[in-house]
């Protein structure tokens, strides 16, 4: 059978095929005719992440795009994601070896002066357009991608129970932000972005773990790992990510 890599190799392409939406079955059926050994082997490997029971009514699971419905299963969006689970004493979070690179990011972001908060609803879309505006050319544009994205118009929107927060500088300026919403005890995180390479990022997202919590989630939930690029599966992994097939109770 083709090793992990090769495997992953075309989870990927899948996902970059489909992106989570109804696939074009021709090309998937003629990516999987030309590798018919590492299809087999990429249901094998996806069928032996374990699955992890999230706690949502019927009436929030309808309303979930994330999560993978067996009724549609050529959707591959929800098939397998990452996923925190928050430890109910938050402290326990922060603890240990495997965290050591996240809480000496975090000691620098704060000594360098960046503080993070929650966003409110309102102040949303303003947050997000100071990080893309601040990306040098092409940064208004970007923004305009990001909200298309999330089918966000500039006024209104889906934002309304949205979890936000971002960083800002000693000037008050957002240089980084996290996005997500929650079903049940889970958030899904809709979209990230940071003007700035560095510590920012990761005091963004200690600072989202923290709002999730105080909102009563217990699970923070990514696309796949093989959606990501190599940097962005190590800072994953620096969180603490898992893989994992999430379903409903």
């Amino acid at each position: 059978m083709p090793n992990v890599e090769k495997t992953e190799q075309l989870l990927s392409t899948f996902y970059q095929i489909y992106d989570g939406k109804s696939p074009k079955i021709l090309k998937w059926l003629s990516t999987a005719a030309l590798h018919p050994l590492t299809t087999i082997s990429a249901v094998i490997h996806v069928m032996r992440v374990p699955i992890v029971a999230v706690d949502m009514s019927q009436a929030e699971k309808s309303n979930a795009r994330w999560i993978y419905d067996p009724r549609r299963p050529w959707r591959q969006r929800g098939i397998v994601s990452l996923f925190i689970e928050i430890p109910s004493q938050l402290d326990d979070y922060w603890r240990g070896a495997p965290k050591q690179e996240l809480r000496r990011r975090i000691s620098q972001a704060k000594a360098a002066g960046f503080k993070v908060r929650a966003v409110e609803s309102t102040e949303i879309i303003d947050v997000i357009a100071q990080v893309y505006n601040s990306v040098a050319e092409g940064g208004v544009h970007e923004f305009e991608i990001a909200l298309r994205k999330m089918n966000i118009r500039r006024v209104g929107g889906p934002l309304d129970h949205a979890i936000c927060v971002a960083v800002f500088d000693e000037r008050e300026t957002a240089i980084a932000f996290c996005l997500g919403t929650q079903t049940g005890n889970a958030v899904s995180t809709m979209l990230a972005g940071t003007s700035q390479r560095g510590t920012a990022r990761w005091l963004c997202y200690s600072g989202f773990v923290e709002e999730v919590s105080a909102r009563g989630g217990k699970y923070i939930i990514q696309p796949p790992p093989w959606a990501l690029s190599g940097g962005n599966r190590i800072f994953a992994g620096h969180l603490g990510f898992l893989p994992g097939r999430i379903r409903s109770k």
